[in-house]
C-alpha cells in the first residue's frame, strides 16, 4: 500500500485530505509540524509527501530541504502564499 505523509498544521484540512486519500486506498501518515514530519520519515518512511509550506515550527521550504537529505520521494506542495 502506498504511504503518503501529510504535513498540514490545519487540523480540519488534514482531516479532510486524510479521509479523502484513505478512501482512495492510500495509507496516510500525518504530522501537524515539521519536527513530527521528520520523525515520521525517519521511523516509517513515505512514498509521497504532501507538504503545507505554512507550518508553526519551521518554514516549509526549509523543511523541504531537510526532507531532500533523507530521500527523493515526490513532494506535492500546498500553499496559500503568492
Amino acid at each position: 500500500m502506498t504511504r503518503i505523509l501529510l504535513v498540514e498544521d490545519d487540523r480540519q484540512m488534514a482531516r479532510t485530505l486524510g479521509t479523502s486519500l484513505q478512501a482512495r486506498g492510500y495509507q496516510v501518515l500525518s504530522s501537524l509540524d515539521g519536527a513530527g514530519a521528520i520523525g515520521v520519515l525517519v521511523t516509517d518512511g513515505a512514498d509521497l509527501i504532501v507538504l503545507d509550506l505554512g507550518l508553526p515550527d519551521i518554514d516549509g521550504l526549509d523543511l523541504l530541504e531537510r526532507i531532500r537529505t533523507l530521500g527523493s520521494q515526490p513532494v506535492i506542495v500546498l500553499t496559500v502564499r503568492e
